[in-house]
């Protein structure tokens, strides 16, 4: 029974359809598909090979040498990449710890800023009140006093609504100028 390599190496012509331990020539096929030939004449050393001599035939035939060092290769490339990775795996940690640190230390100055700028506006705060206990002399306002002042913030506002009410008067009055000046111009 052929293998479907053995079959399509034969198709190809690569390989030959004959045994490779037959004597050129004796190979037959029958019309019922079996095949007989003569096998070629053993030139090996005669009488019972050791155990040593059988396993190394056996190794070199299968190749196995060569597998040997191919296994070998793939072991080392294999420990190369597992280094690579590990290695690979350290730096990316190490990126990490260290981007974490920045943000860390970000935040940090952050609040100390955020700190400082309160204690400056907590210094401002004191510094103003002591500046206006200073300008003013702490009297407690008699009745007198806070009769005067109300009557003083009315005044400001009464002062207030009559001078909006002329700014008004001023901008209709020139508005309807304007417009007299354009009915003038649209009658010509």
């Amino acid at each position: 029974m052929l293998t479907f390599r053995e079959f399509y190496e034969i198709c190809e012509g690569k390989k030959p359809d004959t045994p490779p331990h037959a004597v050129p020539g004796t190979v037959n096929r029958d019309s019922s598909g079996t095949l007989t030939y003569t096998l070629q004449s053993y030139d090996g050393p005669k009488g019972k090979a050791s155990n040593k001599e059988i396993a190394k035939q056996v190794l070199n035939r299968s190749g196995g040498t060569k597998v040997k060092k191919h296994a070998k290769k793939v072991a080392k490339i294999l420990e190369d990449i597992q280094a690579r990775r590990q290695e690979l795996q350290q730096r990316r940690l190490e990126q990490m710890q260290s981007q974490k640190q920045k943000v860390s230390d970000y935040r940090e100055a952050q609040q100390e800023r955020i700190e400082k700028q309160r204690e400056r506006e907590q210094i401002k705060k004191e510094l103003r009140k002591e500046l206006q206990t200073e300008q003013v002399p702490t009297t407690k306002p008699t009745y007198f006093n806070q009769q005067i002042a109300k009557r003083q913030a009315i005044q400001k506002s009464v002062h207030a609504r009559h001078v909006q009410q002329e700014i008004g008067a001023e901008a209709r009055a020139q508005q309807a100028q304007k417009r007299a000046e354009m009915k003038a111009i649209m009658s010509r």
